[in-house]
């Protein structure tokens, strides 16, 4: 079966990939005479424009000269010079290509999005990356709470004026700031700080139904500890009264990684109290959402990221759980959410709120806002599965009528959930490899290549490495080499350690071709993988880890295009090369993974000496 890898990277590769010039191929350097080394090939020339071709590097002394790179040729499809990446129509208007992931690219040819930014943002390219950003300090009429959680900050002025306005809260009675529920207002309002267990206290422990992933097919219902979630406790009035992270003890100020909660409360429980959570993370430097779980609104995921309007939460009542009391302590029964009350999303949450404190511990640097669109109930979206980061004009959710009614978030992730179409909630694989195109966005430089790719086939190099970059961090992020996946009612599996599929081994690079022909991206994801995980995962693991790998990624000769060679985007080249460049890696260790797949990298040929 001739599986294509459905959406994958909406944006910049996969299901809706977006196009930035023609696939260029350029020779690698030729080896030198007796005696020299070899010139360095020619640049390719660019898309969009026809490029000229690349002139060959000077010969060294005895040597003969590199060959010139390929030129470029110019994008004749319908986006024009419009990039994957984006493009800046004017300072209101973005636009991007969109390329379907489709065998029919006549029937479903490549189309420009065009997003109008909201008030108060400018088209703007950081990075390469065209972008709606603010003008000023923050979006007009927002309201949030400081990040020390002292004061009510609300938005005010216009355009590129925008400052925060800081309104402090009683600290002296109690009063902190908070978000009552996700999608409401940042208020004042008096809740305790941890009493040690001297006030009135709710403990008690959310689970959540899920399905593990096998070889051949979901395994049968589990339950695991909802670990992360922000928890708020409501009284008979609706008014908040306490609230507690899961995993967290204001104790001895620490996780314990499980589903458990301490709720320190303004009043004693009763049985119709509320407790209602929320698959939510804040940033801690602006207190402003950095990740949270939104229920998809419309299949078409482009219209969806401005029309979403609900986030996934839970409710039950205090009486409904049952308590036992010992003090002012007074615990509740284990709170399961199940299937049928959408426990996928948290599922889904316990993912990308592990790869988000990952990469936060390894890599220093902000971290763009995340929303992630997911819902059962609706049709597959659009793209199946997808990544758009900041050059989609970003997400929404409007949580009210309202123009400030809308939280903005700068990427965003759409989930296909019908069990007719794959259940993706449970392929903990395929949501981290939708996390791991955020991260090379949100830390690196992306080739910025679409199109279809398949399961078992070469891809354009620049798509292969974003693909397999993403792939490989995802293993990583599940500790298993394992890839399993469901697509129309077709479960396939892929080994990235051996290199092997459920439709058979994957064809190996041409050991005698160019750097930069085409490779399939679950070879490269096998080799960035084996570099990457120790022995214990896998016998040929190089045991570089996530410090290494991610001073790779970030490595700032790769990240500005400085390192470039062969393809004229950035591909699995230039990471070997930044691998040994920044020191990350030796030698042996990157040929140690490439000499066994046949890939021609040669270490000898690397931009430094």
């Amino acid at each position: 079966m001739r599986i294509t890898w459905v959406g994958w990277f909406l944006g910049l590769a996969g299901g809706l990939g977006l196009l930035a010039g023609c696939t260029v191929k350029s020779a690698d350097n030729n080896a030198g005479g007796a005696g020299g080394s070899a010139g360095a090939a020619g640049a390719a020339g660019t898309g969009g424009d026809a490029g000229n071709a690349g002139t060959g590097g000077a010969a060294g002394i005895g040597g003969s000269s590199g060959d010139g790179g390929s030129a470029g040729a110019a994008n004749t499809g319908a986006c024009g010079t419009v990039s994957v990446n984006g493009a800046c129509a004017d300072d209101h208007t973005l636009q991007t290509c969109v390329i379907p992931d489709t065998n029919n690219p006549t029937a479903n040819p490549e189309y420009v999005q065009t997003t109008t930014c909201d008030s108060g943002r400018s088209c703007t390219v950081i990075n390469g990356i065209a972008q709606c950003k603010l003008l000023g300090e923050c979006a007009a009429g927002d309201v949030a709470c400081s990040a020390d959680g002292k004061k009510v900050r609300t938005c005010q002025g216009t355009g590129a004026n925008t400052t925060w306005s800081d309104t402090p809260c009683d600290t002296a009675n109690s009063e902190v700031c908070i978000v009552p529920k996700p999608g409401e207002a940042a208020k004042c309002q008096v809740v305790p700080s941890s009493s040690g267990g001297n006030g009135p206290r709710l403990e008690g422990r959310i689970k959540f139904e899920y399905h593990d992933a096998g070889k051949t097919g979901w395994g049968p219902t589990e339950t695991q500890d909802a670990t992360d979630v922000y928890v708020a406790i409501f009284d008979s009035n609706n008014n908040m009264i306490g609230k507690a992270l899961s995993g967290w003890d204001p104790d001895t100020g620490t996780f314990t990684s499980d589903g458990t909660f301490k709720a320190d409360l303004t009043q004693a429980p009763t049985p119709d109290m509320q407790i209602w959570v929320w698959p939510m993370a804040f940033n801690y430097d602006t207190g402003q959402p950095l990740m949270a779980i939104a229920k998809l609104a419309d299949p078409d995921v482009q219209a969806n990221a401005t029309e979403a309007t609900e986030y996934w939460a839970w409710g039950t009542t205090v009486g409904d759980l049952g308590t036992t009391v010992s003090g002012q302590t007074t615990t509740v029964g284990d709170w399961t959410i199940k299937e049928s009350e959408g426990s996928g999303a948290l599922h889904i949450y316990r993912w990308i709120d592990y790869g988000l404190v990952r990469t936060a511990a390894a890599m220093p640097g902000k971290q763009d806002s995340l929303v992630v669109y997911w819902d059962p109930t609706k049709d597959t979206p659009s793209c199946g599965a997808c990544f758009c980061g900041p050059n989609c004009g970003g997400g929404e959710v409007k949580y009210g009528t309202a123009d400030t009614d809308v939280d903005h978030y700068d990427s965003w992730i759409a989930l296909g959930g019908p069990p007719s179409d794959g259940s993706t909630e449970w392929a903990r694989a395929v949501i981290s490899h939708e996390f791991g195109h955020y991260v090379m966005m949100n830390y690196s430089i992306s080739p910025g290549e679409g199109g279809p790719h398949y399961l078992s086939e070469a891809s354009k190099p620049g798509l292969a490495y974003s693909e397999g970059w993403a792939t490989s961090f995802g293993m990583t992020n599940v500790e298993t080499p394992v890839y399993v996946d469901q697509q129309q009612g077709t479960f396939f599996w892929v080994d990235i350690s051996k290199y092997t599929t459920s439709d058979g081994d994957l064809a190996m690079p041409d050991a005698q071709g160019l750097i930069d022909q085409p490779i399939n991206e679950n070879v490269v994801a096998g080799m960035i993988w084996k570099l990457w995980v120790d022995p214990s995962l896998d016998p040929g693991g190089r045991n570089l880890g996530d410090p290494k790998i991610f001073g790779t990624l970030t490595y700032p000769q790769l990240v500005d295009g400085t390192f470039n060679r062969g393809y004229y985007k950035v591909d699995l080249v230039d990471f070997l090369d930044s691998a040994i460049c920044s020191g990350n890696a030796t030698e042996e260790d990157v040929t140690s993974v490439t000499q066994p797949t046949g890939y021609p990298y040669d270490p000898a040929t690397k931009p430094c000496q």
